[in-house]
């Protein structure tokens, strides 16, 4: 009923998940203030993970129907995609910066690295989170780890 249509009723769920699994990141974030990249970014996937074990429908409604109930819908994804991909690239700024002979980018590895998690999700949810949430995030910084030792190897 307070709804026009079911597109505005899943947009709103849409939002609220997002926020909320954007509020846990950043919360965990900002307690962290004197930490380094990896540290930041250990902290940052075990709060997703976590999340999104809590309550499993979060992987439904942010990367799969998400995707698939409009076009509307795919790029307001897609742009929630990119301020996860905008947040890693402050955060990992100074490692980025670090290696001008390499060429990164960061905001394309940030989106690789942001894509890569959340398959990462998807799979992990599609087996019922059969591995434990510590593996998970030690798989997940292998990542990481790989990105930050090409953007700080001399």
């Amino acid at each position: 009923e307070s709804f026009a249509r079911m597109e505005d009723l899943f947009r709103t769920v849409y939002l609220a998940v997002s926020d909320q699994i954007r509020g846990r990141i950043l919360s965990v974030v900002a307690e962290l203030s004197e930490a380094d990249l990896a540290t930041f970014s250990r902290a940052a996937m075990r709060a997703f993970f976590e999340g999104i074990q809590h309550k499993p429908a979060f992987v439904t409604v942010l990367f799969q129907a998400a995707l698939s109930v409009s076009r509307d819908m795919t790029r307001l994804a897609l742009s929630t995609l990119n301020e996860f991909v905008e947040l890693l690239v402050t955060l990992g700024q100074a490692t980025f910066a670090q290696r001008a002979d390499v060429r990164l980018d960061a905001g394309l590895v940030s989106a690789g690295l942001v894509g890569g998690i959340m398959h990462m999700a998807v799979r992990w949810a599609d087996s019922g989170f059969q591995m434990p949430l510590d593996q998970v995030v030690d798989n997940a910084m292998l990542i990481f780890a790989g990105v930050a030792s090409v953007a700080v190897a001399s």
